[in-house]
This record gives C-alpha cells, structure tokens and sequence, in this order.
C-alpha cells in the first residue's frame, strides 16, 4: 500500500486505510517496541520499511524474553541489525537479549514514566465535570483493574479453570473495596483504564461486577464509585495527583502514580515479567507490590494500610525515583536523531 501510495496508485487502496497509508507514507521515522509489541509481526514490518527507505529505533520494548528458536532468534537478529538504537524498558528482557545479540543496546526506564499530567488547575476543572467535586472531598483511593487474561493465566493458582480464575479475582475485588470502605475514611473510585474494543477488554465491566458483588451502592455522590468516562492519558494521570494512594491492577497505571509521586500497592502474579522486571527490580519497588498468586484480602490490605500510614516518605522515595527516571529518558531522548526528510510524495 504505501509503495501504491508513493506511485500514485491511490485508487488500489482500500478506502479505509488510505489515511493511514498517507500517514505512514510521509512519516520520517519510526521508534517500535513499546509496551511489549516488538513481536515477530513488527520484525518483518520494520525491515520491509527498512527496504523502503524508513530508519527506525526500538525504545521502550519488553524484548521476548521466551524466544528460544534459531529461526525466531534470527528474525530479531535480522530486526536488531537494522535499528539505530535498542532500548529495553525491562531488565528481564534486557539480560536475554544481551545472551543472544551483540549490538549495541541500553537498558532505560519506561517511556511512558515521562508523560506529563494534566496542569492542577485542569485536573480540578476535569473533576467538576465529571460530577465528582463532592466524592473528592474525602481522600480517595483509587483502583485500577485487569483484563481477565493475565488473571486467567498466571493469577489465583489455587482455581484451575479460566471462569473460576475470574470469578474468584471479582470476589477477591468485592472484599478488598469493602475492606478499604470499613476500614478507612477514604472513598473509592474504579478508573477506566482500558476501554475495549471487546467487552472482555472493558474496564468498567470488572470493576462494576466487583462493586455489585460487593453490594455497594455504584454513586458518585455516595463513597463508591465506577468511572465511566473515556478519558486519555493525561486525564487519568492528573487524577491519579490527586489520589491518597492507587491500588493498582495496571502497569501503565502504576507507572502514571510514579510521574506524579502517589503511592500505590500493586495487585500482580509472581509470574508478570513486567512487574518482577519494571516495578521490582528496575525501580526497586517491590515491598509496595502484593502478588494474587494465592492472595487473602487481609494480607493485601494490611499492605494498603501500610502505604496508607506511610504515605509522605513513600511519596517522597517515589519522587527520587521519578526525578531520575527523567534524566535517563532525557539522555536516551538526546540519542535518538530523528531526521527531516524531504518527501515528493
């Protein structure tokens, strides 16, 4: 498509995708690999884009950690060659890219651990819009929630079956909110972290089965609350500034508590190389995490009262960590050359 695009053969696209073949086309370069998706799909279509001219950088990927296969193993060979920078966000994939490659890479804190929030001025606006001036006027924690796939798959070991795995993950949610309701002052608001596009990726969906098995009254004017908007990220970090602290499901969730120094507990298997790699061992935040390997909603949320009672040296520890995140992704920034290129096209 983008060579029709290039020769002027428009009319061979389909229609759908013509705006995105004009995108790309007229793109100056590429940087893959975010959040994991460096699989072998985006191999081939880095180095047919390499055919045609495009450079690329890899920033921010997982790696693949479980590739073992020659001719996987290849592939990314062939991938990694190409590329003008190779950067891992985890350390975990670092250590096995390092132990099957030999050019040049770094190992470098999430991009994402940049992002800024929205101003505070917008986030107070945000917040009257969303009808929720009266629900922040008590500290609020907030929560975020997991599809059912890495529930099903790594979490809640002593379930066997995928649909006892999830059943027992929204009891477990049921019990922690009324948990943290009984035993605080703080009311509770589910953000939407993901949206879609299936009804299994809804966010909104997880958390409102928890609040109804909970038998908790679902009302922004009340100290549980479900929220429904389809916010970016901007919106959702700037609401996390203004959380006493986040229970988090999410790794991107966790990352945006990072950027604005609010203390969390992280909900995770023992088996998520994102967060054994990210969250303990490359920032060293391991004690804030509970695993939901075998979880019991006392253990969890004696961890969420701990945070809780430790609030501002924890937010203090996390704003160390924040500042130097800045500086390495200000470095590595500097090393990727983006350049301008003159298209006829």
């Amino acid at each position: 498509y983008v060579k029709w695009y290039r020769e002027g053969k428009t009319s061979r696209i389909p229609q759908n995708v013509v705006e995105s073949v004009r995108i790309i086309a007229n793109t100056d370069y590429i940087i893959a690999g975010h959040n994991g998706g460096l699989n072998e799909n985006v191999c081939h279509i880095l180095m047919a884009f390499k055919e045609m001219g495009f450079s690329y950088s890899i920033f921010g990927s997982c790696m693949k950690p479980r590739v073992k296969e020659k001719y996987l193993l290849q592939l990314y060979d062939n991938a990694f060659s190409k590329s003008d920078n190779i950067i891992s966000r985890n350390p975990i994939g670092y250590r096995w890219y390092q132990s099957h490659f030999s050019y040049p890479a770094e190992l470098k804190p999430d991009p994402a651990f940049y992002m800024n929030p929205m101003d505070k001025g917008s986030v107070n606006k945000l917040i009257d819009e969303l009808g929720l001036a009266q629900f922040f006027k008590k500290k609020v924690v907030m929560i975020t929630t997991a599809e059912p796939a890495p529930i099903s798959l790594r979490a809640f070991d002593d379930y066997s079956t995928r649909v006892q795995k999830i059943s027992a993950h929204r009891k477990f949610l049921a019990s922690l909110v009324k948990k943290i309701l009984e035993e605080t002052d703080c009311n509770v608001l589910f953000l939407p972290h993901t949206i879609g596009p299936q009804e299994n990726m809804d966010d909104r969906k997880i958390s409102k089965d928890a609040v109804r098995i909970a038998k908790l009254d679902n009302n922004p004017n009340g100290r549980c609350f479900v929220l429904e908007a389809d916010l970016d990220c901007r919106q959702l970090k700037g609401l996390i500034s203004k959380a006493e602290m986040l229970v988090a499901e999410r790794v991107h969730s966790l990352i945006g508590a990072v950027g604005v120094h609010t203390p969390f507990v992280c909900l995770a298997s023992d088996k998520d190389t994102r967060v054994n790699g990210m969250i303990i061992e490359l920032a060293g935040l391991g004690e804030y995490v509970y695993h939901l390997n075998h979880p019991v909603v006392d253990e969890a949320m004696k961890k969420i009262l701990f945070v809780m009672n430790n609030r501002e040296a924890i937010s203090e520890k996390i704003a160390k960590l924040d500042e130097n995140n800045r500086i390495q992704l200000n470095e590595i920034g500097k090393e990727i050359i983006i350049p301008r290129n003159e298209r006829s096209y």
